[in-house]
């Protein structure tokens, strides 16, 4: 099965055979930074398995939590797509797993090994009652 990931203006996308080889949730500092939230859902396929990107991508090399980051973004509405860990996770590429079009990986397996620490609040988040517009 051929899955599609798309960012937010869909200039750009990348496909993936099957599903995930490792599925987790990350809260160290640059997962935070790139989506602006308490934490990055990520989904990791064996990069023979990384099929094709699509589209004008700007790519962007960091050193996170996790050593040496190279992150793929839309160079239109700046969307991160997918991106490499060669430190912890050699030979895997990384996937937004937000920009799937449909949900292909199922709730998260685990939590990231590094150093992030997850927000105290998280657990309380399935209490909070829909927000409501007078």
């Amino acid at each position: 099965m051929i899955r599609k990931a798309n960012c937010r203006c869909g200039d750009c996308y990348v496909e993936v055979e099957g599903d995930p080889d490792i599925n987790l949730v990350c809260h160290c500092s640059k997962c935070r930074q790139r989506t602006g939230s308490a934490f990055g859902w990520q989904v990791y396929f064996q990069n023979d398995r990384f099929l094709t990107q699509v589209g004008e991508f700007t790519k962007y090399d960091s050193v996170g939590d996790s050593g040496a980051v190279t992150w793929w973004f839309c160079g239109r509405c700046a969307s991160t797509l997918f991106w490499k860990v060669e430190g912890i996770l050699p030979g895997y590429t990384g996937v937004a797993a937000g920009c799937f079009n449909d949900e292909p990986m199922g709730p998260p397996a685990s939590l990231s090994p590094t150093d992030g620490h997850p927000c105290g609040w998280l657990s309380e988040l399935s209490t909070l009652p829909p927000l409501s517009i007078p």
